[in-house]
Parts: structure tokens; sequence; C-alpha cells
């Protein structure tokens, strides 16, 4: 493996890893200039790819999606589950420009879920976004990404833990772009985003609950190096420095508008040429603004593994741990340990199985309080040829609070989806 290709495997590696306790997606931006690895889950079966239509060197790639989902719990709720079903149907619209060295990428997505009992809980998301990326030279690579949300988030998700009301509208901004070098047995790479979040009023019976103490802004720059020791290891350096700002904040209330500063060190190691290995450990501060919040400091774990046992399974291991901040004023801080292991199976050329299954805990510091979260899924896409498959996906979820945290709020929730989709 030349230099220039082992230095973005690396620096790639190392953004997984990192991905692992941030709960961000490692950029994509070789996605269309480099070819997939032939490995279970991402090899490409030409004879079953939708082909769209090519417009002038654009290719549009339709899609349409219909399902229906069975919850036994939708509200996620401890005290008073209640099961119900709920119809869904997609649009996708992928455009995209490919060149040998360059990509230009956009995606628009409009989703809609009708429930039949619980209809206030209907609800629709879209979504934009717009990629490029590319080789500049042959020791550099860069992207840009700009995306739009508004989304809908039902009770019981990551988005809207509230637990109570309709359906909460949350619209995001995110803007994100990196550039990657090697120097020959060194390489850089540097990665900066910004997001906007703000949140709409939660409708309940007695009236509107505003969420705005919640809108806020976070900028983040973050850059990794990489130094060869052999063929099969190299050193990782990380250092990243975030910014929160809270937008609407009660003028009489302490401002909860922090900055982070990390830094961590660690390795990547490919044991064979079937399994990589990263690990990072660092140390993160966290100061606020006003005095009435304690400055936070921690130890921060980021550390992967991918395994290619056979040509048709993929296993992927990722876990970590951090200290990040609440949106919630009650909260100082948070101790985020995750840890979850993905495999893919290629049981045939057009059916790939996906199974996953995860722990995460959160320490909320200055309340001496916790809460613990299990959850496994499993399913898959049989495509019947180029333009239809059939997917169905279960779920579990279990979810402990203590007394201190939120008492009477543990609950678990299995769902069951069926999807056809439709391919131009």
């Amino acid at each position: 493996m030349n230099g220039v290709c082992r230095h973005r495997n690396v620096l790639r590696a190392a953004a997984g890893a990192l991905a692992a306790v941030t709960a961000k997606n490692a950029s994509a931006q070789d996605i269309f200039v480099a070819s997939p690895p032939d490995v279970a889950g991402k090899r490409v079966q030409s004879e079953y790819e939708a082909k769209g239509f090519d417009i002038r060197g654009v290719k549009l790639l339709p899609r349409i999606d219909s399902g229906v989902r069975l919850d036994n719990n939708v509200l996620s709720s401890g005290a008073d589950a209640q099961s119900d079903g709920a119809a869904t149907v997609s649009g996708v619209l992928d455009m995209r420009y490919v060149r040998p060295r360059r990509f230009l990428q956009a995606s628009l997505t409009a989703e809609t879920n009708r429930y039949f009992d619980l209809t206030e809980q209907n609800r629709n998301n879209y979504s934009a976004s717009l990629a490029t990326g590319g080789l500049i030279g042959q020791s550099t690579n860069y992207y840009a990404r700009a995306a739009y949300r508004n989304q809908e988030a039902a009770r019981g998700t990551s988005e809207n833990d509230l637990g109570f009301g309709a359906p909460l509208e949350r619209k995001s901004v995110d803007i994100s772009g990196g550039l990657s070098h090697d120097f020959g047995g060194f390489g850089v790479r540097n990665e900066t985003s910004f997001s906007n979040i703000d949140y709409g009023d939660v409708e309940t019976a007695d009236g509107p609950v505003s969420q705005d103490f919640r809108d806020r802004n976070a900028f983040s720059n973050s850059t990794t190096l990489s130094v060869d020791v052999s063929e099969r290891m190299a050193l990782l350096a990380n250092g990243m420095v975030s910014k929160s700002n809270f937008t609407n904040e009660d003028a009489a209330e302490p401002s909860r508008d922090s900055r982070s500063l990390s830094a961590g060190g660690g390795f990547s190691y490919n044991l064979t040429e079937l399994v990589s290995s990263s690990v990072i450990v660092g140390y993160r501060k966290t100061d606020f603004t006003d005095e009435g919040y304690a400055d936070f400091e921690g130890l921060s774990v980021a550390a992967s593994v991918d395994w290619h046992p056979t040509p048709l399974l993929s296993i992927a291991l990722k876990s970590g741990q951090e200290i990040v901040t609440s949106a919630f004023s009650q909260v100082d801080a948070v101790t985020l340990t995750r840890t979850s292991v993905t495999a893919d199976y290629e049981l045939l050329r057009n059916l790939i199985i996906t199974g996953s299954i995860g722990y995460a805990r959160e320490n909320f510091e200055n309340l001496d309080a916790t809460a613990e979260r299990y959850d496994a899924r499993l399913g898959g896409d049989y495509k019947l040829n180029r333009h239809v498959a059939i997917g169905v996906r279960g779920s579990y979820a279990d979810r402990a609070l203590s007394s201190a945290a939120a008492p009477g709020q543990d609950f678990d929730r299995f769902t069951l989806a069926f999807r056809l989709s439709v391919m131009a």
C-alpha cells in the first residue's frame, strides 16, 4: 500500500474511532473518489444496483419507500406503554456528478409517518444536503458538506426526550469541511464543522410549551496527525477545540455557553489485511461562561476495530467514553460511555443481513444520577432486481434510569418494520 493511500485509511480510521464517542459520522469524502472496499456490506453488486437516469453526466437516482411499522411502546413510556402501528412513505432523490478525481452530490428526502390510533404523533420529516470532494494532486484530498433537516421528533427519541406532548419540531443546519495531506510517512487531516439547532414549541392539551432554551450554535475544529512507525502501525495525535452558544436563553438565568479543548494520542494498527484497529486516549476540559456552572474535565477514550473474517462477513466494534455538556439547565455535565458491535453478512448476492447490539451509560455528574440503555437491531434488504427491494427490520431498546434521574421512566420497546423500495 502506498503512503498516500495508507494515510487516507489511517486518518479515516482515526475519524471512525472519534465517531465512536462523539456521535459524529466519519467523513465520507472518498465515497465516490475511491472504489468501495470489497467486503460484505460495502461490496457493489452491479447487477442489483439501480441505474437511475443520466442527464448530461449527472446521474439521478430516485427512490420511493413505503411500509408499515409495528411498535409496542410508541411513546417510550415506563408507566403507560401504548402500542400502535404506523404507515410510512418516503421519497429520496440523489443527484451525483462523478469524475475520476472529484464528485458533487445533492440529496433531497421527504418522509411521512401516519399512526393508526395515536394520530397526535403523526409527523413529517424533510432534509436536503449538498456534498463535494476529491483529490488535489496525488497527496491531498478534500470534502465539504452542507445539510438542512426539518424533523418532527416523536416522544422517546434522542431528539425528543421530554416524555409529553406532540412530536417536537427540530430544525438544524450543519456545515462541515475537511482537508487531508500526505507528506510521505506523515499525514495531516483537519476538519471543521458548524451547526445551528432550533426547536419549536411542544403542543400539549394545556397549550404550547416553549423549547427555545434548547436552541444553540455549535462550532468545532479537529486536527489529526499520523506518523508511520511500520508497515502495519502508525502513531496518531488529535487536538480539538469546540464552542457551544445557546441563542435564546432567559436573561435572568445563568448562561450555559461553553468552550471545550481536548487533546489525545493513540495508534492505528493493522493486525492483518483483514483486521484493523484504532485507539485514541485523550483529555478534555470544558469551561462555562457563567460561574453558576462548574467547569469540568476528564478522560476521553475512543477505539474501533474492523474485522473481516470471511469475504461474506464484516464486523465492526466501536467503544469510548467522553464528558459532554447538556442542553438542560439542571445538568452541568454528562459522562457518556458507549459500546456497539455491528455485523454485515452477505447471505446472498442480493441479500445483506445486518445486526447490531449496543450499550450506553450516562452519568449526570451534579445530580449523582445515571441512565443506561441497551439496544439491538436486526434486518436486511432482499433485492428482487435493480428496481425493487423488500426490507424487514426489528429492534429492541431498554432504558433504566436511577431514581435521582427520572423515577418511573424505565421502559423497554420492540419495533418491527416492513418496507418496499422502488428505484429507477
